[in-house]
């Protein structure tokens, strides 16, 4: 966008050549007299001077003036263009955007803060499209695999999963996987295909105990015959049953078969931490499986799923803000993921620092002469405009004190 143009100093210039010819044909024609009218007249004299010379300095930057003798010292941007790039782009790489200016810069913002500022509730399916892009573009990009394989190998994954998982038992995201996990049991089962399945085992099972002997055989097929045998009502009651068991497992944190499970758990997550070599077997195949898994398809499958699967959006949400309340109140662990994020950025920036005068010279580069002096005249143009009119000012005062001299000099 252009500035809105300046006239102030074609504006000082016409004031003062009026000023000159209008005190000089008084003068001539004597109708003004007095020693103070030849002051002025000699102010305005070195105003006009001062204005011309420095209206043709300022018009000498941008364009070709045809006036003999000077007009090599004219369109002075054009002609000087590589000193003046390579004086921008100096400027810009080790004064303006130097690397201890940007380290400075960085050093006054909490990177971690505005990142939790930004993480504000309901906006997982924000960041999760902030994400999703940066996945594909890292799944693509870097062979996950071998990633995944190699930072496993390094971590202690059995220890740290185990100090995880007895920090969480009972605690409210743990009841919400347990509630997560028992409503996805619940649809399993009450599936139509599940039913079905049931009924095929339960039949399976009744044929397999006819056949071991003709006693159970007759006796099963009179069951049979007097209804007493109902392949269709013990898969109802047996789906009931599993019903009522997943029911009160998903609403009573006390349930039997619930505690023994958590007893499991915290057991398992106990011989995770001494490294027990029967358990650490177990993480190692893990480690090995988890490695040998498609997890560019998954991470695009996962990332899609996020993005319509309303439960698993919600369990995250609440994941995130829990992350983003511990976050906020560990003012150590924040200054620590702060530092080490600005360690990154300041790596980055001075191993690429030279990438910065390459955009800016490539900038430039693009540009023909006439749109270089153009943007340069659109941003500093008007300054300049005061330029001409200081010239105009200056010189009037000096052509003051000079007629004020040699009057004092002659008298």
């Amino acid at each position: 966008m252009k500035n809105t143009k300046n006239h102030t100093g074609r504006n000082s210039l016409i004031i003062s050549i009026m000023g000159l010819i209008t005190l000089q044909l008084l003068l001539y024609f004597k109708y003004i007299s007095g020693w103070y009218w030849h002051i002025a007249l000699s102010g305005f004299e070195a105003a006009t001077i001062g204005g011309f010379a420095d209206w043709f300095a300022v018009k000498a930057l941008f364009r070709e003036i045809p006036i003999p003798f000077v007009r090599k010292h004219t369109n002075i941007i054009v002609k000087n263009r590589a000193k003046i790039s390579e004086g921008i782009v100096d400027l810009v790489t080790n004064e303006w955007l130097s690397p201890q200016v940007i380290k400075e810069k960085i050093a006054e913002i909490s990177i971690v803060d505005k990142v939790l500022n930004s993480l504000k509730e309901n906006d997982t399916k924000k960041f999760i499209s902030f994400v999703e892009p940066l996945v594909k573009q890292f799944a693509t990009s870097l062979n996950l695999n071998s990633f995944l394989e190699n930072q496993m190998q390094r971590l202690n994954v059995g220890s740290y999963a185990g100090k995880f998982i007895k920090s969480n038992i009972g605690n409210k995201a743990y009841n919400n996987l347990w509630e997560t996990i028992l409503d996805t049991a619940s649809k399993t089962i009450n599936a139509s295909e599940t039913e079905e399945i049931l009924k095929l085992t339960i039949q399976n099972q009744i044929d397999n105990y006819k056949k071991e002997s003709k006693l159970k055989g007759l006796l099963v097929s009179i069951g049979e015959t007097t209804n007493g045998i109902d392949r269709d009502s013990i898969a109802q009651k047996l789906l009931h049953s599993f019903n009522d068991i997943i029911e009160n497992a998903k609403h009573n944190p006390q349930d039997a078969i619930r505690m023994k499970i958590d007893h499991y758990v915290l057991e398992f997550s106990e011989k995770l931490i001494h490294n027990d070599p029967e358990t650490s077997e177990i993480i190692t195949n893990i480690k090995h499986k988890l490695a040998s898994m498609d997890w560019n398809g998954i991470s695009n499958t996962i990332l899609s799923k996020l993005k319509n699967d309303d439960q698993l959006e919600n369990f995250l949400n609440e994941q995130l803000q829990v992350l983003v309340d511990k976050l906020k109140q560990n003012e150590d662990l924040k200054s620590n993921i702060d530092a080490s994020i600005k360690r990154a950025i300041e790596k980055i920036i001075a191993e690429n620092h030279d990438e910065i005068g390459k955009m800016v010279e490539t900038s430039l580069a693009s540009l023909n002469d006439k749109e270089l002096v153009n943007q340069i005249e659109d941003k500093v143009g008007n300054d300049l405009q005061y330029i001409r009119l200081n010239g105009a000012i200056v010189g009037g005062l000096v052509g003051v004190i000079i007629a004020l001299l040699r009057m004092f000099l002659t008298s």
